[in-house]
């Protein structure tokens, strides 16, 4: 799929969750949506997510811990935006093609804006804009290979994501819930074997 295809699908995407949103609201007396005796606090809800994980064999080790903090703001009762962001902390261990151990602590990131409707009270579809560094090793082969400084060599790749989706969210009765979401990246390389499939597990408040 080319770039302008990419765009072009999210922009109708974007379009129509705007469009799903303000007729969802067409019953409503028009005095509800200029209401603010809630405050702000009322149109705010917070979540997100926790990474952790651990990969290796025989030549490499990985240890990953993160989390993903984001802030909602209710446009309306069932649309609201707002913007997201993660860190990712990897413990990385690697054997070079001489037999030696080098090490390295890089940290991956990223900060984005996303946007949500809320089709049924339990499932949302999502659209988000990310911009993501990661930290990459550098490999010969199955070998890791040593950087300037003799530890182990790392990269740096700075990409922009579309993702779109949906996802499941169960408050149990409650402001405090979970959340789990499925998305799509519209923006996926094409020189890497990853799916362009993001899976998320989380929890939220007030949202």
């Amino acid at each position: 799929m080319n770039k302008m295809m990419r765009h072009l699908l999210l922009t109708l995407f974007s379009v129509f969750l705007i469009s799903a949103s303000v007729q969802g609201q067409r019953d409503n007396d028009v005095d509800d949506y200029f209401d603010d005796r809630g405050g702000l606090a009322q149109k705010l809800w917070y979540g997100g997510g926790f990474t952790l994980g651990f990969s290796g064999n025989e030549f490499r080790r990985t240890f990953n811990i993160g989390v993903s903090p984001m802030i909602g703001y209710k446009i309306f009762d069932n649309f609201s935006i707002g913007p997201r962001g993660s860190i990712l902390f990897n413990s990385l261990r690697g054997t070079t093609f001489d037999g030696d151990v080098v090490k390295a602590n890089p940290l991956s990131w990223s900060v984005g804006v996303f946007s949500r409707y809320k089709l049924f009270p339990a499932i949302f579809m999502q659209v988000e804009y990310e911009f993501e560094n990661a930290a990459l090793t550098v490999l010969d082969g199955i070998f890791s290979v040593r950087g300037p400084d003799g530890d182990m060599a790392i990269v740096r790749r700075s990409q922009d994501n579309f993702y779109i989706g949906a996802g499941y969210h169960s408050s149990g009765g409650g402001l405090l819930g979970y959340e789990i979401v499925l998305l799509y990246n519209l923006n996926g390389r094409e020189d890497t074997t990853d799916l362009p499939i993001d899976f998320r597990f989380g929890i939220n408040y007030n949202f």
